[in-house]
């Protein structure tokens, strides 16, 4: 088989990005970097796509910097439910997890489904159950941290419900912070596409809201000879356009994968308005993109012979 050069990129969620403050932003771009070397270092050793994006995932998860496993918001009642998916672009084998509870390592819950059930997807607390059979599966314990019990409060002062359901899509926007949904994708040695997303979902979301990241075609999407997607934003918004398989067939139609990931979230805000998504691409050439039209969101990436990981969070690093 013809080898190429292996590339893994991660994102750590868009939105609200401004309101983090310097220390902040310090912390969430050594996780984004540390994101990325979990993966590279994974696709060193000639392992496969699918691992090195559960890999670069599951450090997110465990940072307690990210909407994802220990740092995931929370429900309305307080509490985390979580979502994950990944998807092996080699023959389209999918797992995902939707609306678990305290779950810190959900995108291996998610990755042990793809590899040892003849399912596809699992939903809350049956998930757990499913998960004690899953031979090497440990389930890890999210718990709200102090810091994030004092965001939901904050929340929950400054964020009422609205009083009609136009009122409360309409606001699903605001609910954004530091970021939203972490992700990667990854392509290997030997050319295999993969993608893994992880997520907390939205602050103050109704308990058993699940959002567009354990939905194939909606937050991800991996083919080989197409193009590996992870989108992020506001699931209520990327679900009504499936974003992920917009792009894929953007691309199937001759489209480069920066353009197809363009194309589709510019048709996405035409529909619904601005700071809603922002999803990374990776080509089956290896070609990058990472658009959104939110005030910030962070991706990493690096390359076979790279030394170091390239990390951004404002759209004005890409000028």
């Amino acid at each position: 088989m013809t080898q190429t050069n292996w590339v893994i990129v991660v994102h750590g969620g868009a939105g609200a990005m401004r309101s983090m403050g310097a220390e902040k932003e310090a912390e969430y771009r050594l996780g984004l970097a540390e994101a990325a070397r979990a993966g590279a270092a994974v696709l060193a050793r000639s392992e496969s796509a699918i691992d090195a994006a559960t890999a670069a995932v599951a450090a997110m998860e465990a940072s307690g910097v990210f909407n994802a496993g220990h740092g995931s918001c929370l429900t309305l009642d307080g509490e985390i439910e979580v979502d994950a998916a990944v998807m092996d672009g080699r023959d389209l084998s999918y797992g995902a997890i939707a609306g678990v509870p305290g779950l810190s390592n959900a995108v291996e819950l998610a990755e042990g489904i793809r590899t040892g059930s003849p399912h596809c997807l699992f939903a809350g607390s049956k998930a757990l159950q499913l998960a004690a059979t899953l031979p090497g599966f440990t389930a890890i314990e999210a718990r709200p941290s102090a810091e994030r019990v004092r965001k939901w409060e904050s929340h929950r002062r400054n964020n009422p419900v609205a009083p009609s359901l136009a009122d409360q899509l309409t606001a699903l926007g605001g609910t954004h912070d530091e970021g939203d949904t972490v992700g990667a994708v990854a392509l290997d040695g030997e050319g295999n596409l993969a993608a893994a997303v992880s997520t907390g979902g939205i602050w103050l979301k109704q308990p058993g809201r699940v959002g567009d990241s354990p939905l194939a075609g909606s937050g991800l999407w991996a083919e080989n000879d197409c193009v590996a997607c992870a989108a992020t934003g506001t699931g209520e918004f990327i679900m009504r356009v499936a974003l992920a398989a917009d792009i894929r067939s953007r691309v199937q139609a001759g489209s480069t994968a920066s353009h197809a990931a363009k194309d589709a979230l510019a048709a996405l805000r035409e529909r619904f308005g601005s700071d809603r998504a922002g999803v990374i691409a990776l080509g089956h050439d290896g070609e990058i993109a990472a658009p959104f039209d939110t005030a910030g969101m962070g991706r990493a990436w690096m390359r076979s012979g790279d030394a170091e990981p390239t990390v951004r969070v404002w759209p004005e690093e890409d000028q």
